[in-house]
């Protein structure tokens, strides 16, 4: 059947001093309003099951958050009110 999402792959215009987590990544992300942290979205399909990771970028800490599977495809993630959230 296909999926109406799409996978990309992850570069940086910086130095990091960190592994991300070896995923594939969704082509949706999202930055806070001061660009400290950037919100990645992560596929973890077990046993194809559909679900994702939000994945969190501290660049000022240089260091990354991995939050909590979610059930389910990641349809947009934004900042508000001073966190993400997401859909």
């Amino acid at each position: 059947m296909g999926s109406p999402y799409s996978c990309c792959r992850l570069s940086f215009d910086c130095d990091v001093s960190f592994d991300l987590p070896d995923y594939d990544w969704q082509n949706q992300w999202c930055t806070s309003d001061d660009g400290r942290y950037i919100a990645l979205i992560a596929w973890d399909t077990p046993d194809k099951q559909p679900g994702f990771r939000v994945v969190v970028i501290d660049t000022v800490a240089n260091s990354i958050i991995e939050h909590d599977r979610e059930h389910g495809c990641c349809e947009s993630i934004s900042w508000l009110n001073g966190q993400f959230e997401w859909t």
